[in-house]
Parts: structure tokens; sequence; C-alpha cells
């Protein structure tokens, strides 16, 4: 689809991002719901013996909710001793929705 962006200019990226980092510090819905989302798949990884994981996500929007899952996994390679699966993280988004520049900050 090659709509016009609701997100226009890079001022509005800018803004979006600020209005999200705002809820985030305001509601601990947003961080209740990542930790969750992150706690079911490190819980997935340590029980089974998976070689790859493929994460299909169909609302990246900032793409936060990755930020701790990603560090654990590298947390969990740096302690040894546990093997991990292959990772890879399928985003699927449209440029209907987002601005380019949000895209690549994301």
């Amino acid at each position: 689809h090659h709509g016009v962006s609701s997100v226009t200019t890079p001022l509005d990226v800018a803004l979006k991002l600020a209005a999200y980092k705002s809820f985030s510090d305001l509601s601990p819905v947003l961080q209740f719901a990542n930790f969750t989302a992150t706690q079911a798949l490190l819980d997935e990884i340590g029980g089974t013996a998976t070689s790859c994981i493929h994460v299909i996500d169909f609302d990246l929007g900032v793409g936060g909710q990755w930020a701790s899952f990603l560090q654990e996994l590298a947390h969990r390679r740096a302690a040894g001793g546990v093997t991990l699966p292959l990772l890879k993280l399928t985003a699927f988004v449209s440029t209907a929705s987002h601005h380019p520049l949000e895209l690549h900050l994301t």
C-alpha cells in the first residue's frame, strides 16, 4: 500500500517518539506488557532444545519491546554455559503508518 503516512515529517517522528516515551514513563501498562512477553519468550528458550527461533512482529512500533529481550539474551550468552538458539526477528510494517525516518531509527 502506498498511502500517505500519518507521520509526515521528521518533527512528527520526534513528537511521536516523545509521546511514546512519556506514556512509557507514566504508565506501568506498557512496561508490564513488555516484561511478560519477554519472560514468556525466555521461558520458552530455557525449556527447549530448539536451535532456531523465528519471531514475527506485526506491530513493531518503536521497537522498544525488544530491547530487554535482546539484552537478556546477550547477558545469558556472556555468562556462558548456556546454548542459545539462533534468533530471527521479522517485522512487518507499512509506510502508510510509519515514516521512513521512524523505521530507520527503530
